[in-house]
């Protein structure tokens, strides 16, 4: 897997990730605890979470069609270079009063990487060959679980030992500038990083501004219509959204099932925290020499059912030392089904398209997430954290399920277009 590191453009596009994503988890960790010092309020420091998901869920869909008429390179490159200087704003944080401030730099950071993560992802298959493409998205899962088990970590030493808020502010920005730097060398084929932009400016050099707006709902509808129409992107859409609805509910419940039935501490919570970081990241490297082995369907089948059988005995069999072990082994075998779904989704769309399906897809997860930690949260407080569990459980292995059955048989074969031409006002699969 690490063969594909010998690819420069890759592996300057991974590093400057790898250092980016460790700034932002810096940032993360101390954020919030820098928002409840300042304001003493959870209310306050809950909404600046609110603020970060509310641009996926309504905006993401839109970026991917911006993204699918750029240059990627150019889009990831003024991402980072906006982020980098929008950050710089929380220097000026520093009372109460001035909250807002971080709302407002959370919520305009978060819909600016909207532009980023797509193009990030439609931007692999040109730096990598086809059958790399595997080892380079479990890459990019090992950069990001490496990032979750070390930034938090760094970040509270940082802050620690610097004392300051605005110095972490200044690492992260830091980190963005490291990053556009690197993408600033990645050498991508002109017809890849240039035709786009010619062909958008060509075709829109003489219409008015009613008729541009116009073209982007036109390819924002084609984008949804071929979610709708081919089957394998139909049914790794609702393979995901089946797994985000059975995840979120963790997130909702881990801490009082913690407290209430294993009957552990806030240290507890940190171990299954870092255990789960830990699977993922031995799982970013077993996914990717199984793929050698196990095409991409069954891997997400097995990346899926497996963890919802084991979140099962979780809620029933109550154990400290089994709940490790058992976090563990979910967040190694979930990797299977994370890392081929991107691949999958990478090998079955064409690259006028890929911005359009990874931004559609972002929006979807992030709608199911609010979702499903809206209907979880209070209902865990009603029926308890090991009725949501087992529920989570089940939405896991109805996930497999339908992964056997939508994706068993999937064959890549000539990526996905539109079956039609969407016309202005024309509903996506009317």
């Amino acid at each position: 897997m690490l063969a594909v590191l010998r690819r420069r453009d890759f592996a300057l596009l991974w590093l400057g990730q790898l250092i980016s994503l460790t700034g932002d988890w810096v940032l993360f960790i101390t954020l919030p605890f820098y928002v409840y010092q300042l304001t003493g309020s959870a209310l306050a420091t809950g909404a600046m979470f609110v603020v970060q998901i509310l641009p996926r869920a309504l905006f993401g869909s839109l970026a991917g069609v911006f993204v699918d008429r750029w240059s990627r390179k150019w889009t990831m490159i003024a991402s980072d270079l906006s982020r980098a200087g929008l950050l710089l704003f929380l220097l000026f944080f520093h009372s109460r009063d001035q909250v807002w401030l971080v709302y407002v730099v959370a919520t305009l950071e978060t819909t600016i990487s909207l532009f980023f993560t797509p193009a990030r992802s439609a931007i692999v298959p040109h730096l990598v060959e086809q059958d790399q493409l595997v080892a380079a998205n479990s890459l990019d899962s090992v950069a990001d679980n490496m990032t979750r088990i070390l930034g938090p970590s760094v970040g509270a030493a940082l802050f620690g030992l610097l004392g300051a808020f605005a110095s972490v502010a200044i690492i992260d920005s830091a980190s963005y500038l490291f990053s556009a730097l690197l993408i600033m060398l990645i050498r991508v084929p002109a017809s890849a990083a240039e035709a786009r932009e010619t062909d958008t400016k060509a075709s829109e050099a003489n219409v008015s501004p009613k008729e541009r707006w116009l073209a982007v709902w036109r390819e924002w509808l084609e984008g949804l219509r071929i979610v709708k129409s081919e089957p394998v992107i139909r049914g790794i859409f609702i393979v995901l959204g089946l797994l985000v609805l059975g995840d979120s509910p963790l997130t909702a419940v881990i801490v009082p099932f913690v407290k209430n039935v294993l009957h552990g501490d806030t240290a507890t919570l940190g171990w299954l925290m870092t255990a789960r970081g830990a699977g993922g990241l031995l799982g970013s490297f077993i996914t990717g020499w199984l793929s050698k082995y196990i095409r991409p369907s069954r891997l997400i089948m097995l990346g899926l059912l497996i963890p919802g059988v084991v979140i099962l005995i979780i809620a029933n069999i109550p154990s400290i030392p089994l709940a490790l072990v058992s976090i563990t082994l979910i967040g190694i075998i979930v990797m299977f089904c994370i890392i081929s779904s991107e691949t999958l989704m990478q090998q079955s769309v064409s690259d006028a398209y890929r911005g359009r399906i990874f931004g559609s897809y972002g929006t979807t997860s992030s709608l199911l997430a609010v979702i499903a930690l809206a209907v979880a949260s209070p209902l865990g407080d009603q029926v308890g954290s090991i009725p949501v569990l087992n529920a989570s459980g089940a939405l896991y292995i109805l996930a497999g399920l339908s992964a056997l059955i939508m994706l068993g048989g999937a064959v890549i074969q000539q990526p996905a277009r539109p079956p039609a031409t969407v016309e202005p006002g024309e509903m996506a699969g009317s």
